[in-house]
């Protein structure tokens, strides 16, 4: 769970750098859904570029743009790859 007071400053604050310091504390913390909102409704570059490098840090994973992580692929039953049928 988020810091509550660190959500409400990046997303509430008017200053630039109160916001930029907060994406910065919530990437440390791994959230990821405040940050993705962020991405979305951020008039500032400043603060959308924090956004987007705590994100990145935050590893491979993907995030969707609500903040959820998308689901891994299925595993084919099969692990053989599977050929190409034509018609005779």
């Amino acid at each position: 769970m988020a810091h509550p007071l660190l959500v409400r400053g990046l997303l509430e604050d008017e200053a630039w750098q109160v916001r930029k310091m907060a994406a910065r504390g919530l990437g440390a913390l791994g959230e990821d859904a405040a940050l993705a909102r962020a991405l979305e409704r951020e008039p500032d570059w400043r603060v959308r570029e924090e956004a987007v490098l705590a994100l990145g840090a935050l590893g491979p994973r993907k995030v969707s743009p609500r903040g959820t992580p998308d689901p891994p692929p299925p595993i084919p039953s099969d692990p053989s790859p599977q050929r190409a049928r034509y018609p005779p």
